[in-house]
């Protein structure tokens, strides 16, 4: 018996490349705003096997990379499982479905992009509301630095 779960923040990500040994924590942008969908394979006890990333192109999805523990192949059955879910579980997922996921997170990486590339900051500091919406969404991409409130401000 197998679990598979996407990782959908950094602390996931982390989490992840910490009991497997590999960067997949370095891919918090591109996965959360760029594209890309990260998931673990998982056995039954909830212990990470091995991490795989895929992306929809023109409404396929496509496996990017499928990685073990540091950064090895995964063995054929963590191979043949991670296939079957890309063919009967991901590739079903409806077309309008898929537009409007990445249509949000374009939209969450357009805000971050922003931000991030708003000239002069110094001399022009974020408004409040620039920077109350900025924390939500960090907030939502790695809600570990909120455990205590207001870490941002």
């Amino acid at each position: 018996c197998y679990r598979i779960s996407e990782l959908s923040s950094q602390n996931d990500l982390e989490m992840e490349g910490r009991k497997l040994q590999h960067c997949v924590a370095t891919y918090g942008m591109k996965s959360l705003f760029l594209g890309s969908f990260i998931y673990s394979l998982q056995d039954r006890f909830g212990n990470s096997l091995s991490t795989f990333e895929v992306v929809i192109e023109n409404f396929k999805i496509k496996l990017v990379q499928h990685k073990a523990l540091g950064n090895e192949d995964p063995n054929n059955e963590e191979k043949n499982i991670v296939q079957y879910f890309i063919t009967n579980v991901l590739s079903r997922v409806k077309n309008e479905q898929v537009t409007k996921i990445q249509g949000e997170r374009q939209c969450i990486g357009n805000k971050i992009k922003t931000y991030l590339y708003k000239p002069d900051t110094e001399e022009e500091p974020l408004s409040n509301d620039e920077l109350n919406e900025l924390i939500e969404i960090v907030k939502s991409i790695h809600p570990s630095l909120f455990k205590c409130e207001n870490n941002l401000e």
